[in-house]
Parts: structure tokens; sequence; C-alpha cells
């Protein structure tokens, strides 16, 4: 996996790479709340290009390549495809199915390769939420095994949040080579550990070109995990699986640090599940921000009072929504959904 990233991006810089100020020239479609402004694609594939929360971005935009910017939704594991991701989901035309002040609804044409059509739906809920649904729909005529894969892009120099379950200590060496942040005098202070969460600085120097996955976190989450830029705390919001639930070769919680483009992947995943011919199977990811006082450093202790008052939000949010709410609940699967 890694290794075909790396090589992708070598040639990127091989052909003097230099971004491409494509964005605002595609057309877009805008939602709108308070001060919160979420720029969509559908052109491309049906992308959520950028965040911004008054004049802060939440996501890397137009500083990239429009191919690698903002948020996308993959299939995983990734030996589906190998690399580059399907065209007609990662970055094809999709259609506009429904389009609100505060919501869009997005669908992909049928990936020839993997026989599956994506819909996306955003809905800005709040000027502080941001809930995107995805479903697959299998258009081949045989059963297909898949989970969902969200990647959202942010600019590097933040930190990663996560509370991680036993897979962490046990499967990744992160006190030698296997980790976010690379520096040899600093490899005893990768992370901060306080009541449960772990703390990554994600550097914007100083990492190692990428060997087998010394830029690449596999973390077993336990249903969230945020990003701490710029004093804007974002929280992305999943249904918690065990790591026997996610496909094979992936976990519940990933992190990438590109060591060429400015950015780092947050990337979240679903439900690993065999979808029969005509089936769909869903999953949902809660955006969740807000903008903390300037102050020049923050504790993790610190930081944790501002997750959990998210994280209990969301938990009211759904009880009101749907009746009762667990985050140990798994995807849905349904029948016919869309064509």
């Amino acid at each position: 996996m890694m290794e075909k990233r790396f090589i992708f991006f070598l040639l990127l810089c091989a052909c003097s790479w230099t971004p491409q100020k494509q964005h605002n020239d595609m057309e877009e479609v805008i939602l709108e709340n308070g001060k919160t402004k979420v720029r969509l694609l559908p052109a491309k594939g049906g992308r959520l290009d950028q965040l911004h929360y008054g004049e802060i971005p939440l996501l890397a935009g137009a500083e990239m390549d429009i191919d690698l910017s903002g948020a996308v939704w993959w299939p995983s594991p990734q030996s589906m495809w190998q690399w580059p991701p399907p065209e007609a989901i990662d970055k094809g035309a999709y259609e506009v199915i429904e389009q609100e002040e505060s919501q869009l609804v997005v669908q992909s044409a049928v990936s020839a390769p993997l026989g599956l059509r994506v819909r996306k739906t955003y809905e800005l809920q709040t000027e502080e939420h941001l809930r995107i649904q995805y479903q697959a729909y299998n258009a081949s005529q045989e059963t297909l095994a898949f989970g969902h894969w969200e990647v959202s892009r942010h600019p590097k120099g933040g930190r990663l949040l996560s509370a991680v379950g036993e897979a962490f200590e046990t499967s990744l060496e992160v006190k030698r080579k296997q980790s976010l942040y690379h520096k040899q005098s600093t490899e005893n202070t990768l992370y901060e550990k306080t009541e449960g969460v772990y703390d990554f600085k994600i550097a914007s120097t100083d990492l190692k070109l990428p060997g087998r996955t010394e830029n690449k976190l596999f973390l077993d989450g336990k249903g969230w995990v945020a990003y701490y830029d710029r004093h804007v705390l974002l929280v992305k919001v999943i249904q918690d699986q065990s790591k026997e639930k996610i496909a094979p070769e992936q976990a519940e919680i990933e992190v990438y640090v590109s060591p060429i483009l400015p950015m780092v992947e947050v990337e979240v995943h679903g439900n690993y599940q065999a979808v029969k011919p005509g089936n769909t199977t869903d999953f949902q990811v809660d955006w969740y921000w807000e903008i903390l006082p300037a102050q020049e450093q923050r504790s993790t202790k610190e930081l944790l009072p501002e997750i959990n008052k998210i994280l209990n939000k969301h938990e009211k949010i759904y009880k009101m929504d749907m009746g009762e709410y667990t985050l140990d609940g798994s995807t849905g699967l349904s029948a016919n959904t869309f064509p």
C-alpha cells in the first residue's frame, strides 16, 4: 500500500509538480450555515473540497493538486484496487440527485472494475456539525466483500488524538520506527498518553521517507478521532467497530503523513461485510469542530474536556434522532436502496 503511494508521489515530484489552482474553475456547490462554508465538487468525485469555519480552512485545499485535496471515499481493503483509486469513485463526475440549502446528494457512475456505485449525502446540520452518509451499491452479479473508508486531508503541523484499543501497543512499535513523527532525538516523546487517549505530534519536517509504515499509523480506535490545528479542534465520529470487523490489512483509524505534500490524511473505516448483488451498505461520519481560545500550547488534559463535550453532543443528537444510540452499533445493510 505505502509503496504504491510512494512511487506515485515520486512521479509527481519527477514531473516538477506544482499546485493546480483548478478548484475555483470547476462547478461547485456551497453549503452555508453561520460562520461555516462547505465547498463540494460534484464533477470531481463528488468530493468535499474544503470546509471553512470563519476564515480558517479545515482541509488541505487550494495548495494541493485537486486529485489529492479535501475528503473522499474509497472501498477497503486497498488490495481490491491497489493504486490509484478507482476512477469513477475517486475523481469521476457524480450526478446531483438532490440539492437544498444545507444538503447535497450526489451519485457516482458504476466503477466497472469493482462493480460499485457510490452515493454521498452531505448535510450541514449546524455551523459546527457536518454529517456525511455514504452508500455503496453492489451493481455487479457477484457478492462483494468490502468496507467503507473515508479519507480527509489536513495541513501538517497539528496533533492527532485518539482513544486506542489493545491493538496499538502490541501491533505497532511506535517508540522505535513505525511512527508518524520520526526524529531520532525525540523518539521517546512521539506521543503523550492521558486517560487512555494518545496525542501524536504531526511534524511538518523531520519525517523519514516511507518504509513499510514509517509514516502510516494503524489504530484500533474507539469510534472517534480528533485533529487539533491552529486552535481548531475537529472531531470525526463513527460507529465503533472491533478490529475483527475491519477490512483485512486496514484499521478503524489510520493516519498517513505525506513525505512530499503538505498534508496529513485522517482516515476512518466502517464495517467490512459481504454485500450481495443489488444490496447497499451504509456508513456515516459526523464531523464536529470548534475554535478554542488562542494560546501558545495546550496539553492533552486540556483538550480532553473539549473532545468529551463534542462526543456528548453527538450522543444526544443520536438519542433525539434515532430513539436509542450506541457507539458499538454496526453499519446498516439494505436491499435496493438506489440503482
